[in-house]
């Protein structure tokens, strides 16, 4: 989702110093970019088979209403202390962001019967000893999130990361880009994200496999096949409608 990047704009020290705001707003006006959000993330959650999305309070709601309409489920708010009326479940977690803050989040849900769980905030870069109780919400463990290819200025990829979340010991992690399996673990930062840099850029169509044993079981990390490039000679003929390399 590398081309979601041209409509967001991001104002440095907004609203305080050392934060990057980021700006969704020419993202939500045009219709293009609105229809790639929502289809990449009907895409992700769909095999999940929820019966609801929560959105957090304020611009989760947007994306949140968005893809449940989509998928044909409920849509729920997660919202700061003091927002709902009724009878509420609330969850606490501090946020560091220069200094310290401590949120109330109330989540409104219905009395269908319906399971109800809470997802992490595996981003918060406060931890505690307990994990959970510090988090918006609880998770499955493992979890793995925000996977990223990242590109040089030549299109190559130098580097990739994904972010692990486990209450056990991450005993060991290998990764295979169509070489040889390499051990990765000295690649795991202490806040939980992976980044493996690549000596020698690949391409985006090399493939890109990480395992990681955790507790003494192993887990697929990421499994993206090579991408393999088929060409064939354009029929006598045909000829190629007007796009941005020939118009």
């Amino acid at each position: 989702m590398d081309i979601l990047e041209n409509w967001i704009q991001t104002f440095p020290d907004f609203p305080s110093k050392g934060i990057l705001f980021r700006d969704i707003s020419p993202l939500l006006a045009d219709a293009q970019a609105l229809k790639i959000v929502k289809e990449k993330l009907c895409e992700s959650i769909q095999p999940l088979r929820p019966d609801f999305i929560a959105g957090i309070d304020a611009r989760g709601f947007l994306f949140s209403t968005l893809v449940a309409e989509s998928l044909g489920i409920g849509s729920l708010m997660i919202r700061k202390s003091g927002k709902l009326p009724g009878e509420l479940v609330e969850k606490s977690y501090s946020l560091d962001i220069n200094s310290e803050y401590f949120y109330k989040i109330h989540f409104h849900f219905n009395s269908s019967g319906t399971n109800n769980s809470w997802v992490s905030d595996p981003l918060n870069t406060v931890v505690t000893d307990d994990v959970y109780s510090n988090s918006i919400l609880t998770v499955s463990d493992p979890l793995f999130f925000q996977p990223k290819r990242h590109l040089n200025s030549e299109g190559s990829v130098e580097g990739f990361s994904i972010g692990l979340f486990s209450t056990q010991d991450i005993e060991n992690i290998r990764f295979y880009t169509g070489g040889d399996t390499l051990n990765g673990l000295e690649y795991l930062n202490t806040n939980g994200v992976l980044y493996i840099p690549f000596t020698d850029p690949i391409s985006l169509y090399d493939p890109i496999w990480i395992e990681a044993t955790i507790d003494q079981q192993n887990h697929i990390v990421y499994d993206d096949e090579e991408i393999l490039i088929v060409e064939e000679l354009i029929p006598q003929g045909v000829g190629l409608g007007p796009n941005w390399l020939n118009n």
